[in-house]
């Protein structure tokens, strides 16, 4: 019989509720609740909530991942890889941070912002008025529940003498909430009965043996604590007086696609300016770092612009360093003779902070750095538009002329309306630096004429290019301290895609050539030709730990003119496809250096399925040249030149599966199993101490998220638990958990049926057990440390008819000790240190010889004859 535990809490909550101030948006934000679910060792995602539909950044360590706040108010961010213990993670939004440790067993389920949210920079703020505010007081009563012991009384009605069977009727117990320090089972109950005969001169006495059920329930534990919320007054702070105010301006549109598969956004800016700041609050607002995009603090002026007949003044001005945008800035003129409009710094550093609003050059103009600029550092941030129809390869839009110096471009679009002419700009010298988000759109010849292009941590840039090419790596051949490559690098976590007609990218000049995706990042190419490099220098392209790269073209993937090293780290996912060329054109010969990867090629139709696949190699290298493929160590394959042909349409790298990260503790009592692994991967268990029925599987979902289901008995304390994950026909490493102890349990003690007896003469006659003659109690515990104690109750015996009774009959009896068993008070019979343990098994025991434990004495003056029954309550509770 289950018991039922009810727990009653009555919460009063009594809210005072106060008008809205007149600066309402200052008020919602202000009653954010800025909080984080508390990260658990081997978590891949971060959620909680913040002020919604603004930005938002979370560090991981060194890894910075921005975001953007639902509607809802709410946030999450998936991770690429599991955390891990003591790793350090820190969310901001505007000046409020979180910084939180992550642990195997957070202490607290959630961490919040203990001071009140401080809304500068996020919303907009009245620089006159100050709100009037009142307390919101909440006012809590909690009622205490009481704790008492679970017991279950089993009422047995008289059996007769004529009677041929024991007949039980048991009542629902009433429990109240009992606690435990871990899993303990239910108190149990038995029907203890015997009968009493008297001697009679012409009938022969007749004997029968009553058989009684015992009942088990939940045992009581120690009483619970029960914390009174504290009630605290909810105050809402005036806003903070400022120069600087903030507020939202995003700028979406919907631009013409390259093709049915391809839809371009701009991209939504974030929270901007409306007044203007100091150079003090500025610098405040940004981060300084020798990887960009600000390289150097403000030094220079900080000037705000409204018409563009002040931004021509202020681009001009060295003096001015940072120019920020109250406005559009469009159709900015340039010199009618040269076209170009001059940029000028004496801090050699200019930023062109945007600030949610457009820039553009009128009549093809460009704007011009040059040797007079004297600037080493160019940032345009922010722009919702940017856009100059100059078409010449040498200007664009941004034309950096015989000057290396670094160009970053934060958080922008170029030609969001995917207008015919332009491109975003040309340097032969120079490096394009991307931060935060950012899309190209351009039908010119190359959407950029850059020397290398620098996708950063992160990052994400989307190149379109619906007529023509995508990056143009031209090189001046004159040595660049900004630029020593040619070429492409994308930093870790970042993403790139870029959708053209022709190439996705060329270099025909000498120069070393790189192509790097970082770890965890993506490359995603659709185009008729990918890389080409029409150059007799060395190449390098590196597919870095768990980058996915997929290259579609309709020609040659890699046209290469000298020979190239690429290297496939471990877990990288590698596809290139060629649908009608080459995977790899030129006449050169390229080297293949993998780990931890398996390879899958298609011969003819790389629509279909695989022709042929290796076993997961650990470490290999092999060679494609213009006519044959050469296995230079460890291919897992002896046919691997043929079945990986110099003319196959695909070659696929398929990483090895990553473990599953199951949790970390699982104990005896589970009833579920959870965790993590590669989405859509098989996940099986498997309990390395049995040897049937050992193994189960479970797939994990597209979060990556996967549960089984447990059965009882299927975990003990000390198995050990092995985890994998398929995919892919690749079967990932081992990950062991072992099972730890957390059961409590008390066993069903035996029913109890005592002797037959004839009523004598004798005073305080002693009935002893007939079954079971010698009797035991068992508790087991598997848990690693904790006391706890066995108690026992009786019910006097009665009759059927309840007419008669045996009057403190039951006795317990150890060590010549004797104890009458009552219904009002309990007795401690055995505890953890009194009791027998197996310590394999957790089990502890308690036996009574026939002389000792649960007895029957009684007064032979006193009773009736007949059939009497009771109830044994046992109980164990957790303590000491």
């Amino acid at each position: 019989m289950n018991r039922i535990t009810k727990v009653m809490m009555i919460l009063l909550l009594f809210i005072t509720f106060i008008p809205m101030p007149v600066q309402a948006e200052t008020t919602l934000c202000e009653d954010t609740v800025f909080k984080v679910s508390s990260p658990r060792t081997g978590d891949t995602k971060l959620s909680g909530t913040a002020l919604k539909n603004e930005g938002l950044t979370i560090k991981v360590d060194e890894e910075e991942y921005p975001l953007t706040v639902k509607a809802t108010g709410e946030y999450e961010l998936t991770l690429d890889q599991p955390l891990n213990d003591g790793q350090k993670i820190i969310i901001e939004q505007g000046s409020n941070k979180l910084e939180i440790t992550v642990e195997e067993k957070p202490a607290e389920t959630e961490q919040l912002l203990e001071a009140a949210f401080n809304c500068d920079g996020l919303v907009d703020k009245p620089t006159t008025e100050e709100p009037t505010t009142e307390d919101a007081s909440t006012e809590t009563k909690t009622e205490e529940p009481t704790t008492e012991e679970a017991s279950t009384e089993t009422k047995t009605e008289e059996l007769t003498t004529e009677d041929a069977s024991t007949e039980t009727t048991t009542e629902e117990p009433t429990t109240e909430d009992a606690s435990t320090e871990a899993k303990a089972e239910e108190p149990t109950t038995e029907d203890a009965s015997t009968e009493a005969k008297t001697e009679e001169p012409t009938t022969e006495a007749k004997t029968e043996e009553p058989t009684t059920e015992a009942k088990t329930e939940e045992p009581t534990t120690e009483q619970p604590t029960v914390e009174k919320p504290s009630t605290t007054s909810a105050t809402t702070e005036p806003p903070v007086s400022s120069s600087v105010v903030f507020k939202q301006r995003f700028t979406r549109s919907l631009l013409p696609s390259l093709d049915s598969s391809v839809q371009r956004t701009a991209v939504a800016t974030t929270p901007r300016y409306t007044s203007c700041p100091t150079r003090d609050q500025y610098n405040s607002s940004i981060s300084v770092n020798s990887d960009g995009p600000f390289r150097q603090s403000v030094q220079g002026n900080v000037v705000c612009v409204k018409s563009v007949s002040e931004f021509d003044a202020e681009i001009k001005n060295g003096a001015t360093e940072v120019i920020i945008f109250m406005a559009d800035m469009d159709n900015v003129t340039p010199n009618r003779a040269s076209l170009d409009v001059i940029l000028k710094s004496e801090t050699g550093q200019k930023v062109i902070d945007a600030n949610g609003y457009s820039l553009s050059v009128a009549n093809g103009g460009y704007l011009l750095v040059n040797r007079n600029s004297d600037i080493t550092n160019l940032i345009v941030k922010d722009a919702s538009n940017l856009y100059s129809a100059n078409n010449e390869d040498i200007n664009g839009m941004f034309n950096i002329d015989f000057v290396g110096i670094n160009v970053n471009i934060v958080n922008s679009t170029f030609n969001r309306d995917n207008l015919a002419a332009g491109h975003l700009g040309a340097s032969w010298e120079s490096a394009l630096h991307f931060y935060g988000t950012n899309i190209i759109n351009s039908n010119y010849n190359y959407s950029v004429f850059y020397r290398f292009v620098h996708v950063h941590d992160n990052a994400s840039l989307t190149l379109n290019n619906a007529q023509k090419s995508g990056f143009n790596f031209q090189t001046s051949g004159k040595t660049s301290v900004a630029a020593p490559k040619s070429g492409m690098k994308i930093g870790r976590n970042a993403t790139v895609n870029i959708n053209v007609k022709n190439d996705a990218g060329i270099l025909s000049q000498n120069n070393l050539f790189e192509l790097t995706v970082g770890a965890g990042s993506k490359l995603d190419v659709k185009a008729d030709r990918g890389f080409v490099m029409n150059t007799s220098t060395k190449g390098e392209i590196t597919f870095d730990e768990g980058s996915i790269v997929k290259m579609d073209t309709t020609s040659d993937t890699f046209k290469l003119t000298s020979d190239t090293s690429i290297a496939i780290n471990s877990t990288a996912d590698v596809d290139l496809r060629s649908s009608a060329g080459r995977l790899f054109g030129g006449n050169k010969t390229h080297t293949f250096d993998i780990q931890n990867v398996a390879v899958r090629s298609w011969l003819t139709d790389s629509s279909k399925a695989h022709d042929y696949q290796t076993p997961l190699i650990s470490s290999g290298s092999f060679s494609i040249g213009p006519k044959v493929t050469t296995p230079i160590s460890n291919m897992g394959t002896d046919d691997f030149a043929k079945q990986f042909p110099p003319t196959m349409k695909r070659i696929q790298f398929i990483p090895s599966v990553k473990p599953p990260v199951p949790q970390a503790v699982i104990d005896d009592t589970a009833s579920t199993i959870t965790g993590t692994a590669v989405p859509g991967s098989v996940v099986t268990l498997k309990n390395m101490n049995r040897t049937t029925n050992n193994v189960k599987t479970a797939t994990a979902d597209a979060s990556g998220n996967f549960v089984f289901t447990v059965p009882a008995g299927f975990l003990f304390k000390g198995d050990v638990l092995e985890f994998t994950a398929a995919n892919n026909g690749l079967t990932s490493a081992p990950v062991t958990r072992t099972v730890s102890g957390n059961t409590l349990q008390l066993q069903q003690p035996a029913d109890i049926t005592f002797k037959s007896s004839v009523i004598g003469n004798s005073q305080n006659q002693l009935i002893r057990r007939e079954s079971p003659v010698d009797y035991s109690v068992k508790v087991k515990d598997t848990r690693s440390s904790g006391n706890w104690n066995v108690t026992v109750k009786a019910t006097q015996l009665m009759t059927k008819s309840k007419e008669h009774e045996l009057k403190d009959a039951l006795i317990f009896k150890e060590n010549s000790q004797e104890t009458v068993l009552s219904g009002s008070s309990a007795v401690r019979v055995a505890d953890k240190k009194s009791m027998t343990a197996d310590t394999s098994t957790g089990l502890y025991e308690k036996k009574w010889t026939n002389d000792s434990g649960i007895l029957l004495k009684v007064d032979p003056v006193a009773i009736s004859p007949g059939t009497y029954s009771g109830t044994l309550t046992w109980t164990l509770t957790s303590g000491p």
